[in-house]
C-alpha cells in the first residue's frame, strides 16, 4: 500500500501541516507504517506527532493531547487500533479532527472519515502470479516487488457532518463507498 498516495488523498480534503499517527508501538507492522509516514514529512510538508496506544487505558490518557496539536490523524493497518476503533474515533471526532485509515472497515464501523485501502482482490491476483512463478521454479529473490495501483476509497459523510468538514467532489466521485 502506498502511504504517499494515502496522505496525498487526505491533503485533497485538508492541507494539513500537523499530522498525527495513532499506532501500537508493540506491533511491528504499525511501526513500519509509522516509519513510512515519518519519511514523508519533508516530501508532503507536514510535521508528524505520534500517539502510541498499546492498551485500551491509553486512549483517554494519550488522545486528549491531540486536540490542539494536529490537523488530521492517520490510523495504520493495526489489529489493536482496529479492535479499539470505536473508542479511538469517539475521541478523534470529539475534537473534530479529520481521520484517514488504512483499514477500510473502520470507515463504516468506527466512524473514520476516510479510508484509502488496497483492493484485496487485486492484491490476491498479484500474490497468485508470484506464487505461480515460484511453483514453476523461479527463485523468490529474482521476482521484483510490485506496487498495487488499485485502491478503494471510502468516505463517511456522517462523520464529515459531525466534524463539520466538506469532502471535495474530486474525492466523492472516486469513492467506492460512501457512508450516509
Amino acid at each position: 500500500m502506498s502511504t504517499i498516495n494515502q496522505l496525498k488523498t487526505l491533503k485533497k480534503v485538508i492541507d494539513y501541516k500537523k499530522l498525527g499517527i495513532i499506532y501500537n508501538p508493540k506491533e511491528h507492522n504499525s511501526i513500519i507504517q509509522r516509519n513510512n509516514v515519518k519519511r514523508l514529512e519533508n516530501v508532503l510538508h507536514f510535521s508528524l506527532k505520534e500517539y502510541r496506544i498499546s492498551q485500551e487505558q491509553d486512549i483517554l490518557q494519550v488522545l486528549p493531547r491531540m486536540k490542539d496539536q494536529v490537523d488530521a490523524v492517520f490510523l495504520p493497518s493495526d489489529s489493536m487500533i482496529k479492535f479499539l476503533g470505536k473508542k479511538i474515533m469517539e475521541e478523534v471526532n470529539r475534537y473534530k479532527i479529520l481521520s484517514l485509515s488504512s483499514v477500510g472497515s473502520m470507515v463504516p464501523e468506527d466512524n473514520v472519515l476516510l479510508g484509502f485501502v488496497p483492493k484485496y482482490y487485486e492484491l490476491g491476483r498479484i500474490a497468485a502470479r508470484k506464487a505461480i512463478l515460484i511453483l514453476n521454479g523461479k527463485n523468490p529473490s529474482d521476482i521484483p516487488s510490485s506496487v498495487l495501483d488499485h485502491y478503494s476509497i471510502s468516505v463517511n459523510m456522517k462523520t464529515a457532518r459531525k466534524i463539520n468538514i466538506q469532502i471535495p467532489m474530486s474525492i466523492l466521485v472516486m469513492a467506492n463507498q460512501i457512508v450516509r
